[in-house]
């Protein structure tokens, strides 16, 4: 028997080898994978700080829009000093975002003169870290914004808790004031000679004073004996009807309210000191009108939430002021608003039914005109919560936040402050 060959492929030996093969096939397979999902990863964070430069982009965009819209109809700013505005607004908004090599070029402001709309676009450029080994060196996005100067007038009431829990602690009551005294700067210093604000007042607790509209607003043949009215009964119970013959508010005289929270005792009716104030654009009034809120009785929501209403309603124009007189529903150049604020459950009703039921009742019906209802639960307890946010408009459509749950004082402020920033924000078209 000749000696073996010791190159003779046997068996054991092809084998080896087609493991050896296997083992460099798998070696290519991975590190390909491996080259892949590096990839990937890189064009991911290319691509996500593309993103953030749009992000960025849109958001300075959008202020350069409304800044010129607004410079254009009430400064008079034309031609190359607008466009030199809104890229001065650009560029201040886009800057202190570190070292990201990001380009943004061929800014452009374009006027509509037939809507006055304004447009600003302009092109970002990133420059890519890992896309560039793939052949694409950089990412362009070409970003726009128009924007419109409305110059609406502001048509808003406030409802606002003057209940006995609102001084327990006393703190609650002052941060109220303090809360509604914001509102009110803020949306007075911005009025202008061509934008009007007025604000009404609506405090409440067991009842509405009517103060020296309540004559005007009550059967005379039961008058009210201490300028406070309730809740109307009948067909206008959940509507704005101006008062009259039917449509009459109640008055309490010795009625004793139903609606109780049980777990709180008994209450009884009580006439707060605080009147409802009719809408006006003397800010120095609003202001005193606030800080002279006193505290005390139980939480009849409904009314202040009927009365916030009734402030704004153009059916009842004849029972306020010439002044004060809200214009129609409808009004393109005039946003109607009301803010509710509560602390408490709405637990004081003297007739059909319970207070929150009511409470839902008209704030459908308010919103179905038109008007945009805000809504501030300030240390309310959860179900007190839900009802203010049932109550509040729909977030979105340009509205913004409509509704605010405050733990404290300062979260209380905050939430008018934003209210009134929502206001006085200029609407994008885009």
């Amino acid at each position: 028997m000749s000696q073996q060959d010791p190159y003779q492929r046997t068996p054991a030996r092809q084998i080896g080898r087609f493991g050896r093969d296997e083992r460099g096939t798998v070696a290519i397979i991975f590190s390909l994978v491996v080259i892949v999902l590096m990839g990937g990863i890189g064009l991911m964070i290319d691509g996500g700080r593309a993103y953030h430069a749009a992000t960025r982009a849109g958001a300075a965009l959008d202020a350069a829009a409304l800044a010129a819209a607004k410079a254009m109809n009430e400064d008079g700013l034309t031609g190359s000093a607008l466009s030199d505005y809104a890229r001065s607004y650009f560029e201040a908004n886009i800057k202190g975002v570190g070292a990201d090599p990001t380009t943004f070029q061929n800014f452009a402001l374009d006027v509509d003169s037939a809507t006055g709309a304004v447009t600003t676009r302009v092109e970002a450029r990133v420059d890519n870290y890992f896309a560039g080994l793939f052949g694409v060196p950089s990412f362009q996005v070409l970003k726009s914004s128009t924007a419109v100067y409305n110059i609406k007038d502001i048509e808003l009431a406030m409802m606002l808790d003057v209940t006995g829990s609102m001084c327990s602690p006393c703190s609650k009551i002052r941060d109220l004031k303090a809360a509604a005294k914001d509102l009110v700067d803020i949306l007075m210093n911005g009025a202008t000679a061509s934008r009007s604000v007025k604000i009404g007042l609506a405090p409440y607790s067991a009842s509405v004073n009517a103060g020296a509209y309540a004559r005007a607003v009550a059967d005379p043949r039961r008058p009210s004996r201490d300028g406070c009215v309730i809740e109307r009964s009948g067909p206008a119970a959940y509507d704005d009807t101006p008062p009259g013959p039917g449509h009459w508010l109640g008055t309490a005289g010795r009625r004793r309210p139903r609606d109780i929270d049980p777990t709180q005792g008994y209450g009884s009716y009580r006439c707060p000191r605080a009147e409802v104030m009719a809408l006006t654009t003397d800010k120095v009034r609003l202001k005193q009108r606030i800080d002279s809120f006193s505290t005390g009785g139980w939480t009849s929501g409904h009314l202040g939430i009927a009365w916030a209403w009734y402030l704004v309603s153009p059916r009842w124009a004849s029972i306020w002021p010439a002044s004060a007189q809200p214009v129609p529903y409808g009004d393109t150049d005039t946003i109607k608003a009301v803010l509710l604020m509560t602390d408490g459950i709405f637990n004081t009703a003297y007739q059909n039914g319970r207070s929150a039921d009511q409470a839902r009742a008209l704030c459908s019906r308010m919103k179905q005109e038109g008007i945009i209802v805000y809504a501030v639960a300030f240390q309310s307890p959860a179900s007190a919560a839900a009802l203010l946010q049932e109550c509040s408009t729909p977030s979105g459509n340009g509205v913004g936040q409509t509704f605010f749950n405050a733990a404290n004082g300062g979260e209380l402020r905050q939430a008018f402050r934003t209210i009134a920033a929502q206001l006085n924000t200029l609407r994008l078209a885009k």
